[in-house]
């Protein structure tokens, strides 16, 4: 059985004050969006926990075993201090089976503010490679293994789904001495999208996705 470690992208809020790394990026990478019709702005970061939380809380009342990261801490944790931490748990723990999931929201431009864009749905990303360790290539398989199941989850009952998609230049999932997968839940630079995401409905129906996909590992 897969123990998922529960990442959460960006960082959430702090005395009002959103905690976001990215935004200090050479060129800047901010993770919100104001949407200039209703001047609400929606926070990557804070999304994230949102979905996090639910999706924790929910695997808890089916009594699976977890780890949660980054869900619970406000503060945008650096990727280097993520990955150690990740690492140094797979060792620590050789005879149990973690997957990293990492949870987040996509945009499609660095633009901070507008009316939107019109890209929706969500899909899952897995690394190219895994930074070290011998079990590189059996992380890499696992990783296709666990993103096949979610993917056909998703696609099966998520609107606008976008399927699975490898990257080499994503630290968390590249990095990580165990299976990883990113799923990006939908777009929060479109107006409907974000909304959504934002409600009661919209994390409700992400996470319950999420859970139907782990108890499937």
């Amino acid at each position: 059985m897969y123990i998922p470690i529960v990442d959460t992208g960006h960082g959430g809020m702090i005395d009002g004050v959103y905690q976001d790394l990215a935004s200090k990026k050479t060129p800047p990478d901010p993770k919100q969006y104001t949407f200039t019709q209703s001047n609400i702005t929606a926070y990557e970061g804070v999304m994230n926990r949102r979905i996090g939380s639910r999706f924790e809380f929910n695997l808890q009342k089916l009594n699976r075993e977890l780890f949660s990261l980054t869900t619970h801490i406000q503060q945008d944790i650096t990727l280097s201090t993520r990955i150690g931490k990740i690492n140094k748990l797979v060792k620590d723990y050789p005879d149990k089976k973690f997957f990293l999931i990492s949870i987040h929201c996509d945009k499609l431009t660095k633009d901070i503010k507008g009316l939107g864009n019109k890209a929706k749905g969500g899909h899952i990303i897995i690394g190219k490679s895994v930074y070290k360790g011998k079990n590189r290539v059996e992380n890499y398989i696992k990783s296709k293994e666990i993103a096949n199941t979610f993917n056909n989850v998703f696609k099966r009952e998520a609107k606008n789904w976008r399927g699975i998609h490898e990257r080499d230049n994503i630290a968390i999932i590249n990095q990580t001495n165990c299976p990883s997968i990113l799923i990006e839940c939908g777009f929060y630079d479109n107006y409907d999208e974000s909304t959504w995401l934002n409600s009661e409905e919209g994390i409700n129906f992400i996470t319950n996705l999420l859970v139907k996909s782990t108890i499937q590992l």
